[in-house]
């Protein structure tokens, strides 16, 4: 074959396709050939279009936030007011650590000692579980009867069991007020008789929260008596405190003609009242108000209250008397006022709306366990001025006292939640000639 046609043979082939093999299958590689996306550059976010898209995520959390909220409903109906500043512990608010030298009576035997009353040496109390109890020698414990019924010992079992609150002695008669079942007198040979019912309706309204009682020594035999909320009863007590409207009321009752009616209609969770030794006028604390009132019974004030001594470092609560003419108020919740950079009661009693919003989410109940435990006691004279504190900043020994029995030679601290009874012994006190020939003859 020659040159020339060889080479015109291969332009022929490059023009046309050549024929498959036999048995071979022939491919497209065009037509399955995947196409190559374009890949775009993408800039990150500039700081404002980032600011804008937390701003909208925030801005809807706010409004489903705000709407839960809205829908929720809150357990209280909070009122507003403004306390003054908390007072400044200096002078006879000097902090001290004399509560914590206190030695525990009947530590694990006792729950709750709210209220502690004395007669002839021994200390009468109420526990948890809705007993009044005789403690003998600071060791011996001998019940006095019960109100309610068991079983008990639980919150769900206390409008049942019954929650003495109040609690003194005359003749060597048990007065009590019961949280739940109303004003009862225990007699030495465990007979209990009902005085009044907290069925008993006043305004419309029963007794909601019996609290602590008073009677006249003389001729006249009124008592007096506290209901302390007449919308929450004591299982409820943390609203009443997160709460703080006027709810509460001072009551009287004449037990010759059964004849009873309200003192006071509005107060500020009461929790306490005491008469004067002339019983001439009669103290009443208002907690959330972190004050005491002086009801007169006498004079042109007769029938009306001022106020006896105010802005006080904690809630008063059991007002006693003194051995040396003065009183004793024990305060809970100390720690929501003072030791903190925020005083959290006047913070949130000043924004009634806050606490609305705050109890929709949070239990009031819960809200007050948060409180920092600090415990502190006062002695007041008879002018409401403050003589002495007694106190325990790390709420170990005493966090919230509810009661102080004073008998001379020591003190006796109750409290609504502890298992023992506080001792505080007062050794080098200057004490009245009465009490010295008392203690001598008890001895």
């Amino acid at each position: 074959m020659s040159a020339t046609s060889s080479s015109s043979g291969l332009k022929k082939r490059k023009g046309q396709s050549l024929a498959p093999s036999p048995g071979v299958e022939e491919i497209d590689t065009k037509k399955n050939q995947v196409p190559v996306p374009r890949v775009w550059k993408l800039r990150p976010p500039t700081l404002w279009q980032r600011t804008k898209f937390v701003l909208k995520v925030l801005m809807g959390v706010a409004v489903v936030a705000g709407a839960v909220t809205y829908y929720l409903e809150s357990p209280i109906n909070p009122e507003g007011f403004s306390l003054p500043t908390p007072p400044a512990l200096e002078g006879a608010l000097a902090p001290n650590t004399r509560l914590l030298d206190g030695v525990k009576l009947l530590e694990g035997k006792i729950r709750g000692p709210e209220c502690l009353a004395e007669d002839n040496g021994k200390i009468f109390t109420g526990t948890y579980d809705g007993g009044i109890f005789r403690i003998t020698n600071e060791s011996k414990m001998r019940s006095m009867g019960r109100l309610g019924s068991r079983p008990c010992g639980t919150p769900v079992n206390e409008p049942n069991c019954g929650r003495p609150l109040g609690l003194r002695i005359y003749g060597g008669e048990i007065l009590v007020m019961d949280s739940y079942m109303g004003l009862f007198r225990v007699k030495p040979n465990g007979f209990i008789e009902r005085l009044v019912s907290s069925t008993r309706s006043y305004d419309r309204f029963p007794i909601k929260y019996g609290n602590d009682l008073e009677k006249f020594r003389g001729k006249n035999r009124d008592f007096f008596f506290i209901d302390s909320s007449k919308t929450w009863n004591h299982r409820q007590r943390d609203n009443a405190l997160w709460e703080a409207n006027g709810c509460g009321r001072l009551m009287w009752f004449n037990p010759i003609n059964n004849m009873s009616n309200i003192a006071v209609p509005k107060l500020y969770y009461p929790t306490g009242i005491q008469f004067s030794p002339d019983e001439d006028f009669m103290l009443i604390s208002e907690a959330t108000r972190f004050r005491i009132l002086k009801y007169h019974f006498q004079g042109p004030l007769s029938g009306g209250y001022q106020v006896f001594a105010s802005n006080l470092p904690g809630m008063p609560m059991k007002v006693r008397p003194s051995v040396t003419g003065g009183y004793w108020v024990a305060l809970a919740h100390v720690g929501g006022r003072i030791g903190t950079s925020i005083p959290i009661f006047d913070f949130l009693y000043a924004r009634p709306w806050l606490r609305t919003i705050i109890t929709k989410y949070i239990n009031p109940e819960t809200l007050t366990k948060w409180l920092s435990k600090y415990g502190m006691i006062l002695e007041l004279d008879q002018q409401g001025k403050i003589l002495q504190s007694l106190h325990d900043p790390t709420g170990q020994m005493v966090s919230s006292a509810t009661s102080v029995l004073d008998m001379g030679d020591a003190l006796y601290i109750g409290s609504a939640e502890k298992d023992y009874i506080v001792k505080i012994r007062m050794e080098g006190r200057q004490l009245p000639e009465a009490q010295k020939t008392m203690q001598s003859k008890t001895a």
